[in-house]
């Protein structure tokens, strides 16, 4: 079947045995047909619009435009076909991809588009739409029952739409710039799926018109607000890692009872309003999981039945509207006050005994290591560990001093000073850090310290060699996600000794010591400005 279409400001050129194809002079655009199959070429520039229309059935249908197009660029199937249309060049208004029927519609732009990019399969196929480069105004998928998936990975001026008219799935992720809003929707029992890693300057809207599930992520940006619905009794489900300047909302329907709804935060949410808020009065359940890394910053409503707080994030003093009829559970320390929940988080508490035992250890390690069996003479009980840079001195010594290095050798490279009678006195330094993994509840910290001490000994006996030591130190610690720090200040002390039996020894050290320590955590309280509170405690230990 031949069909002909032409644009008054166009010539028709191009007629082929399934479609036509209208455009402006000083074109440079082929086409070929194979059996049922169209396949067009533009890479050069058209001053008004390149429309094909593949009307065979099934018909496959394949575009590509690298060049400028004025106007705009319409590919479509009327039956039952697949169509695959590409922009690598120049559209100056539209940009439409459609199949008609239970095909397969795959589009894909790199170029620029002034004004619409527009993909769609009209009932129970799929359509697939990728963007990558510019898009005036908006960028828009649909399909009816089959499955929509859509990618922004570019530019788009306005907003960018992508939805299920049935009951089919909707899966929309962008990567890229929205400038004003991304929203994704599913009209009937189907899925959708949202995920935002890039920014959206008003906001991120994902919702199910039915009984199915709605699922959005954000680990980007949004600048106004992040909102979920389910219309029917299905599932809504905000995660957000991300930043959310205006709240985010999950909604149910207040006629229809049986929805799910659920808000998980491990981001910034700030709002000079309610910064998280559920509504419903036919809601099954309202659930808050709040994480490592959750910042609120405004007012948190639940509906008041049927709630449920799930804390696992420490460092929180959050206020809400209510929490009369709401189940608090969490795998940190809280406690609940009235319209409150205070939370602890527990990393410093348990990586304080490590960082201690670490600091104690090197200490201990830093005495100086004991001799054998004491000679007649008396050699002294500590001995200085063998002097490593005079034994590379040595080893150079016969290679001209170099005019970058000085020819002196280090001062104080060997602290341990040894006296007639065998008794000695010596000086030690130490240093180490500790990292501690992120642990179910404990999160990642590291630990640093370092100390130095003074000692000496004497031969009481020739079997028998005591010595003594005194030290200070000090060891800090650090939170990731700027959960808070801390600092000892440490002093220590203790004593050792030796004794030797023909082959058998023994040999012991006792320390003991002090630390004075200071700790702050920083705290997200929803109720102050910026959202961010400082404690600071000291103690001794």
């Amino acid at each position: 079947m031949l069909v002909r279409k032409a644009l008054s400001s166009c010539i028709a050129i191009g007629v082929i045995a399934l479609g036509l194809v209208t455009n402006g002079p000083a074109a440079a655009q082929t086409c070929t047909t194979a059996g049922s199959s169209l396949t067009c070429t533009n890479d050069g520039t058209i001053a008004g619009a390149i429309s094909i229309l593949n009307s065979a059935n099934p018909g496959i249908t394949t575009v590509t435009n690298s060049g400028s197009d004025g106007q705009f660029f319409s590919v479509s199937t009327l039956n039952d076909g697949s169509m695959t249309a590409t922009n690598s060049g120049s559209i100056g208004q539209y940009f439409f991809a459609t199949t008609n029927g239970n095909g397969t519609t795959t589009a894909t732009n790199s170029g620029s588009i002034g004004q619409y990019f527009f993909a769609s399969t009209s009932n129970n196929g799929t359509t697939t739409a990728t963007n990558g480069g510019s898009v005036g105004q908006y960028f828009r998928v649909t399909t009816g029952n089959g499955a929509t998936t859509a990618t922004n990975n570019g530019s788009v001026g306005q907003y960018f739409s992508v939805s299920t008219l049935n009951n089919g799935s909707t899966t929309a992720t962008n990567n890229g710039n929205v400038a004003q809003y991304f929203q994704a929707a599913t009209n009937g029992n189907g899925t959708t799926t949202a995920r935002n890693t890039g920014s959206v300057g008003q906001y991120l809207l994902v919702s199910t018109n039915g009984n199915g599930t709605t699922t959005a992520t954000n680990t980007g940006s949004v600048g106004q607000y992040f909102q979920v619905n389910v219309t029917g009794s299905g599932t809504a489900t905000a995660i957000n890692s991300g930043r959310v300047f205006g709240g985010v909302r999950a909604l149910g329907s207040s006629s229809v009872i049986g929805a799910n709804l659920s808000v998980v935060n491990s981001g910034l949410v700030d709002s000079t309003g309610l910064a998280i808020s559920f509504f419903g009065a036919g809601v099954i359940s309202d659930t808050l999981t709040l994480l490592p890394g959750s910042r609120i910053i405004g007012g948190i409503n639940l509906i008041g039945t049927n709630d449920a707080v799930v804390m696992n994030a420490g460092n929180q003093n959050l206020t809400f509207n209510t929490l009369a009829s709401a189940t608090v559970t969490g795998d940190v320390p809280f406690v609940v006050v009235g319209n409150r929940i205070a939370s602890i988080d527990p990393t410093p508490l348990a990586m304080q005994g490590r960082a201690l035992n670490d600091f104690t250890r090197d200490a201990t390690s830093a005495i100086p290591q004991l001799s054998g069996m004491a000679p007649a003479g008396g050699a002294p009980l500590a001995f200085a560990a063998p002097d490593a840079s005079a034994r590379i001195e040595e080893v150079f010594a016969s290679i001209p001093g170099l005019a970058a290095y000085s020819n002196e050798g280090m001062v104080f490279k060997n602290p341990t000073v040894i006296y007639g009678d065998g008794s000695a006195v010596w000086a030690r330094g130490f240093a180490g850090s500790r990292v501690q993994q992120a642990d179910g509840p404990l999160l990642h910290a590291a630990n640093q310290f370092y100390g130095g001490m003074l000692g000496g000994d004497l031969r009481l006996r020739p079997d028998l060699r005591l010595g003594a030591f005194i030290g200070m130190g000090n060891s800090r610690s650090a939170i990731d996600l700027n959960f808070g720090n801390s600092s000892s200040d440490l002093a220590f002390g203790g004593v050792y000794a030796q004794y030797d039996a023909g082959a058998l020894f023994l040999r012991a050290a006792l320390q003991g010591g002090g630390s004075h320590n200071f700790t702050t955590r920083n705290i997200n309280d929803n109720t102050v400005a910026g959202g961010l509170a400082n404690a600071n405690a000291s103690f001794n230990g």
